[in-house]
């Protein structure tokens, strides 16, 4: 006689040893998440991605010119975009990947078509899309873009944002003619490799050395540096809201 048990869908939690497929290492770029039910959060976060890289690679699609010569041998525009729609879906789907974070209810996801470009605006589309929805996220509590992950030693720390802080430095002084306020933001799970009070007195140097005017502001800065310490992650972000109203 046949029987009805069905096996109960196992789930790898982030709190267990990670395996060195999965294993974060020096040098991504990708979505931190943090999240109520890391397990029903797996596919809200999939969804989001999926959601917000489908759309830029449409919209790329519909910005190439089409030269001249060729117009009246080219797909119809709808076509186009049904093709396009369909490559972005089977390799996205494969090259989507969840590493492990080795703490709980923290996701983390890198994809090729996650950059340094590109991971604050899909943060911030996101966070934009979840306030005025919050069905779409039941379990997902916070997103943050991580434009690069390094080890948990303070030279290596101070390597990569000394790069991340010229960058965005450059890059606001563009738009601005002031100095930038910022704030830090130092947090760590699971380990005692990095002291706060060590990285708050270097990433102070930094900006002295790069921006020298810039000061202080914890409750409305424009740049947010922000240091994660799992093994570790490292990224500087314009300050990102919540997903949800908390």
């Amino acid at each position: 006689m046949a029987s009805n048990y069905h096996r109960k869908p196992y789930f790898r939690s982030n709190a267990g040893p990670s395996s060195q497929k999965n294993a974060i290492t020096p040098g991504l770029c990708g979505l931190f998440f943090t999240a109520e039910n890391e397990q029903r959060a797996v596919p809200e976060a999939k969804n989001l991605i999926d959601r917000f890289l489908e759309e830029e690679t449409l919209n790329l699609t519909t910005e190439k010119p089409v030269p001249s010569e060729a117009t009246e041998k080219s797909e119809d525009i709808s076509d186009s975009l049904k093709t396009a729609c369909h490559q972005y879906k089977r390799g996205h789907k494969s090259a989507l990947r969840q590493l492990e974070t080795k703490a709980r209810n923290t996701l983390f996801f890198i994809s090729p078509q996650i950059t340094p470009e590109n991971v604050y605006s899909l943060a911030e589309k996101m966070v934009k899309l979840c306030l005025e929805d919050e069905a779409q996220t039941r379990f997902l509590a916070k997103v943050i873009p991580i434009e690069e992950t390094c080890y948990a030693s303070m030279p290596q720390i101070l390597s990569s944002l000394s790069g991340m802080l010229s960058k965005h430095l450059e890059k606001f002084s563009k738009e601005f003619d002031f100095p930038p306020c910022y704030a830090i933001d130092f947090k760590a799970r699971n380990t005692q490799a990095i002291e706060r009070q060590p990285v708050y007195d270097e990433v102070v140097a930094l900006m002295n050395e790069q921006s020298k005017g810039s000061k202080v502001n914890l409750t409305m800065p424009d740049l947010l540096i922000v240091v994660h310490d799992r093994t570790a992650l490292v990224q500087i972000t314009r300050l990102i809201a919540p997903l949800r109203v908390q």
